[in-house]
């Protein structure tokens, strides 16, 4: 396979190729799976989601389509338009646009971040995003648009800002740091996370230092 190069004179209008004849030639890229357009998925309620493209690029691995999307996603129901399996506690789910060789399309959950088992008769897929249950088995309340997602208090299971940590922790003056996971406030695909602290204490004369890889102090988050 080769790429050609023209070499044109533009006052005669005639280009030269650098190919030999019996080359072949790139003609075609692959579309991007996952792109989409005016993305959103937003919680509605305990056991809700809706999702929403103007549209989204699924595949079957060799096909391509860019399809609209208006749906709602339900963690009691499995198969189209809702979960892969029962829905479980303290679980991220992947969000999925799946869709038929007829032209159907639906949307789908898995704990699957690569690789869901998809309902009978879907072979195009594609993730766009992320849900997460609470230790009840009910979503806590988010919304996405595009690649940003956050937390709604007052939504759903989501009655205030997480917690990552609290409490008297580390050294400064060493300094020592304490290591804290954010795998149960945002997913395995996340490329950036949204910190905010809150520093009640300014009478004793502490302080507090946050770092991206180590942090002694991270007390609530947004998701994204």
């Amino acid at each position: 396979t080769a790429y050609e190069i023209l070499t044109c004179d533009w006052s005669s209008d005639v280009c030269s190729s650098d190919l030999t004849s019996g080359s072949s030639i790139v003609t075609a890229f692959a579309p991007v799976v996952s792109a989409f357009k005016n993305l959103v998925i937003k919680v509605t309620g305990n056991t809700a989601a809706t999702v929403t493209a103007d549209w989204v690029v699924i595949s079957d691995g060799t096909n391509y389509k860019t399809v609209a999307v208006s749906e709602t996603l339900s963690t009691g129901s499995t198969g189209a338009n809702g979960l892969e399996s029962g829905v479980a506690s303290n679980t991220w789910y992947s969000v999925w646009v799946i869709g038929k060789t007829d032209g159907t399309v639906d949307v789908f959950a898995s704990t699957s971040a690569t690789s869901p088992t998809l309902p009978s008769g879907y072979t195009y897929q594609a993730r766009i995003g992320w849900l997460r249950t609470d230790n009840v088995s009910q979503l806590m309340g988010t919304w996405q648009f595009g690649r940003l997602a956050y937390y709604k208090v007052g939504l759903a299971k989501t009655s205030v800002l997480p917690q990552m940590d609290t409490g008297l922790v580390g050294d400064l003056s060493v300094p020592t740091w304490e290591s804290v996971s954010v795998s149960n406030y945002v997913p395995t695909s996340t490329a950036s996370i949204i910190l905010g602290t809150i520093y009640l204490d300014i009478t004793s004369g502490s302080a507090r230092a946050m770092a991206d890889r180590k942090s002694t102090r991270l007390n609530s988050s947004h998701m994204s």
